[in-house]
């Protein structure tokens, strides 16, 4: 198998790459993957005239034009059998790419559907410079109806410093209806990059970290996590490209899946980026909780920020009007037809304008899990926050689907946002609503960077800026809490971002069973007016009636 393709030139002075990748490098017939290619300049010159041209291959349903990013010439493209606005075999995609400044990249994306039952499906674009081909790397799509495995490879940095930790999280699951056995998972790290960590039971042989997974239930999901260091002096705008694979049999037939990432090293935008999704994991049918976080932790107005975020399979459509922050309606979710609903591959769109010193925008959206969305797969987002320097910064979530949830866990800050200097209460509340006792039960806790423990009930263990608990056993219908309380670095800047993250974790009729969640705070003075929030009764039974209450107040000697 091909797999994707990472190919390098290089010029006098200047350094063209170019990588091309699939989310999945196998799916079923009308299942879909996002073909990726970035273009990247490592070199010291800028580097101009840059065009790339795909053959839009045989073996795909036809492709809307608007569901296509990057810098695409929709004018000259596709319109070899005599349709503007759609892409089919046999024409081709064209991307006018802006000139590359030295550390610059450009990414280009758009999702493939598979039509027929071809094997192989061989993508091969060419970039173009002068009127003449630099760089043609292939990618491979296989078409297998018997695929039952999916996995996806998330960063916590995108682009990331030369120098600094890159930490990378997989994520795999099961979406057949037999188990699948003697499974395996391999992790292949970027060149230019060393081996730091992974999860339990990783083997690091060569530059390969791979891990036996055993028997992986029907509807199942699970993570592993590796760190890896960037090399000190790598230039930046040079790619790196991290690849997965995980392997093994359902029902006495091989099963296979694969993926590729592609990161940078250099410096996006100075836009703060956080993206949390809650519950995680999900089943389907229940509603999820978006959060997009955008500040500016620095002293001068970031001009021209814009959001953007391509809506994943398996996720329901969702109203525009649940959409919430500075949202651009008419500019978001017509790709489909529709212009008040949003759905699979279409874009949302978020107009931020200039962003001041210290100042935080908010967006959150409420979609749910489709009902017939397979247990064991992955609802995939990835947000996209440039401004008007052209430098743009990505965080993605690949949120897994699986067949129940027998666990809850929230956190809940007491300031929002918080003040440097000053203290910030964690409330982590956590509980078994399954009808068996979960075993062996490790609550964890990710301290926010930049702050320090003041205090936690429980007497949990510390290991550096993560506390964990051992719980022992779980009964059904327990509910519990813990306090943690940190203390905010009194040097902090306004529009610093905060970011804790919650995990519990157990065992069911052998089986391990796992909640996560993540929170997002930040650094700020808010308003001047003070909240409080009374929900009771507290806990409440099933069927209750609660009463909400809310106050406001002005606590100040002037008019808000």
């Amino acid at each position: 198998m091909l797999g994707a393709a990472l190919v390098s030139s290089f010029a006098a002075q200047a350094e063209l790459e170019f990588s091309v990748n699939f989310s999945d490098d196998t799916i079923r017939v009308g299942e879909k993957s996002l073909f990726v290619m970035t273009v990247g300049n490592s070199g010291v010159a800028a580097e101009s005239g840059l065009s790339v041209t795909l053959p839009f291959p045989d073996g795909l349903a036809t492709l809307r034009e608007s569901f296509v990013a990057g810098p695409f010439d929709a004018a000259a493209s596709c319109s070899e059998l005599g349709s503007g606005t759609n892409c089919s075999p046999g024409e081709n995609l064209q991307f006018v790419l802006p000139t590359l400044e030295p550390g610059q990249t450009v990414r280009m994306s758009f999702p493939m559907e598979a039509a027929t039952s071809i094997v192989d499906i061989i993508l091969s674009p060419s970039l173009i410079q002068g009127g003449g081909t630099v760089l043609a790397p292939q990618a491979q799509l296989g078409v297998n109806n018997a695929q039952v495995l999916v996995l996806s490879i998330d960063e916590d940095q995108d682009p990331v410093a030369a120098g600094a930790s890159l930490v990378y999280r997989l994520r795999y699951g099961n979406t057949g209806t037999a188990n699948v056995t003697d499974a395996s998972l391999t992790f292949e790290l970027p060149d230019a990059t060393s081996f730091v960590s992974s999860s339990s039971g990783g083997t690091l042989v060569g530059q390969e970290v791979s891990w036996s997974l055993g028997s992986l239930p029907a509807g199942a999901v699970g993570e592993q996590i590796v760190e890896v260091a960037v090399s000190d002096g790598v230039p930046n705008g040079r790619l790196l490209q991290a690849s997965g694979a995980i392997d093994g049999s359902s029902a006495s037939v091989p099963v296979q899946q694969s993926t590729t990432e592609t990161t940078y090293v250099g410096t996006g935008t100075e836009l703060g980026l956080s993206l949390a999704i809650n519950p995680d994991p999900v089943i389907p049918g229940d509603t999820t909780e978006v959060e997009i976080l955008v500040t500016n932790p620095t002293n001068s107005v970031i001009f021209g920020g814009q959001l953007r975020m391509r809506y994943p399979t398996v996720v329901s459509s969702t109203d525009e009007s649940f959409i919430d922050g500075p949202f651009d309606s008419g500019g978001s979710c017509f790709a489909d037809g529709s212009g008040t609903v949003c759905t699979r591959d279409e874009f949302l769109n978020w107009n931020l304008g200039n962003v001041t010193p210290g100042q935080v925008i908010r967006m959150t959206l409420p979609p749910a899990i489709s009902n017939i969305a397979d247990p064991g797969s992955l609802a995939r987002w990835v947000a996209v926050i440039t401004d008007d320097t052209a430098m743009e910064s990505i965080e993605s979530f690949s949120l897994p689907v699986t067949t129940q949830r027998t666990l809850a866990l929230r956190v809940d800050e007491g300031s929002d946002p918080v003040p440097a200097g000053d203290n910030l209460v964690y409330s982590v509340r956590y509980g078994n609503f399954g009808d068996s006792s979960v075993s062996d039960s490790v609550l964890q806790f990710q301290l926010p960077p930049n702050t320090t423990l003041v205090s936690a009930t429980g007497a949990p263990e510390q290991n550096g800026q993560q506390l964990i608990w051992t719980l022992n056993s779980l009964i059904p219908g327990a509910i519990a809490q813990q306090i943690v309380v940190v203390a905010v670095d009194a040097q902090a800047t306004d529009g610093l971002l905060l970011e804790s993250a919650a995990s519990l974790t157990g065992t069911v009729a052998s089986q391990p069973v796992v909640q996560r969640t993540v929170e997002s705070d930040y650094v700020g003075a808010g308003s001047d007016l003070a909240f409080t929030l009374e929900v009771t009764p507290n806990p409440a039974l099933p069927g209750s009636a609660l009463a909400t209450e809310m106050v406001i107040t002005n606590p100040t000697d002037a008019i808000v």
